[in-house]
């Protein structure tokens, strides 16, 4: 089976477009919620907190949350076509299975995207 044939049967499967639409709206949402809270500013946000001997937070430029905004497509991108090659290759059960918990794990990283940017936007204050 090639990468065309997996295709079609994607696209014969209702539960996989319905996932991958379900994937592409968590990346959307990814993405719109760190673009909105990315500013530009002459500020430097906390990038990384460490807990050893006292809370030290490691500062640097306020672009390097647009890391955030890139890992919202790339995510996308790279689950699409790893879902294509595991349907082709080990078929549909298992796809949906990793579907699901990319989905999950899309999430999951909402949640942490938010706890993250908050901590970010107390040091723009």
């Amino acid at each position: 089976m090639n990468i065309k044939s997996a295709i079609a049967e994607a696209f014969k499967s209702r539960v996989i477009i319905g996932l991958w639409i379900l994937l592409l709206l968590e990346s959307a949402t990814f993405i719109v919620i760190a673009s909105l809270s990315t500013h530009p500013s002459q500020l430097q946000v906390v990038e990384r907190c460490s807990s050893f001997y006292s809370a030290n937070c490691s500062r640097g430029e306020w672009f390097s949350t647009i890391n955030f905004i890139v890992f919202g497509a790339v995510y996308f991108i790279i689950n699409f076509f790893a879902s294509l090659k595991i349907l082709e290759t080990k078929g549909r059960p298992l796809t949906l299975t990793f579907l699901c918990l990319t989905s999950a794990v899309m999430i999951m990283a909402i949640i942490l995207m938010i706890a993250l940017l908050n901590v970010v936007s107390i040091a723009f204050i």
